[in-house]
């Protein structure tokens, strides 16, 4: 099967808000098994994911600057490098 469709989009939707586990969902859904279900809700449908399209909040850069830095090895890196403009602010 290929992508997903608006249609399974919003049958998944519909029963995860009804408490069914992803066994049961993917049962529901013709063609697709346990793994793509559980992958689809996980990687663009749960409501609780960000929106890669919105800007991070200010809280949310410090916070991955901070787990940059931490992890830091002493080598200089693109991302260690903006953190570490970042975090001099």
């Amino acid at each position: 099967m290929g992508r997903f469709t608006a249609e399974e989009d919003q049958k998944i939707l519909d029963l995860v808000k009804e408490g069914l586990e992803w066994p049961e969902i993917a049962s529901r859904v013709d063609g697709r098994n346990t793994k793509q279900i559980r992958d689809r809700w996980n990687s663009k449908l749960d409501p609780e994911l960000k929106s890669t399209t919105e800007p991070w909040t200010e809280d949310e850069d410090a916070l991955l600057c901070h787990a940059v830095w931490k992890s830091y090895s002493g080598t200089p890196t693109p991302s260690t490098r903006r953190c570490s403009r970042y975090l001099a602010h």
